[in-house]
């Protein structure tokens, strides 16, 4: 199953669900994720994570600054990236 058919299903995160400890988060900086992907761990948290809640670390600080293609999301080949990683998007072609 693709994460992505279109830019819009994806996001850039700075943090994102622990997959050691799913009720939790943990910082990722600037990851690029798929929006369902989060979606179904909002969904699942809402299910799994009810008081009494586990305590969860405290978030670190975010790595280093990307450079601003790193925060526009894209979707390339059903998987989300983002623009520093994907090829250049094809200039609109002239009218018809």
């Amino acid at each position: 199953m693709a994460a992505c058919v279109a830019d819009s299903d994806c996001t850039v995160a700075v943090s994102a669900p622990d997959p050691e400890s799913p009720c939790c988060d943990y910082t990722v900086t600037a990851a690029t994720l798929s929006l369902a992907y989060l979606q179904f761990y909002e969904r699942w948290r809402g299910e799994h994570c009810r008081p009494p809640r586990p305590e969860c670390p405290p978030g670190s600080l975010p790595g280093a600054q990307l450079t601003e293609c790193g925060y526009e999301p894209r979707c390339v080949a059903g998987a989300c990236t983002n623009a520093c990683n994907a090829p250049p998007r094809e200039p609109p072609g002239p009218p018809s």
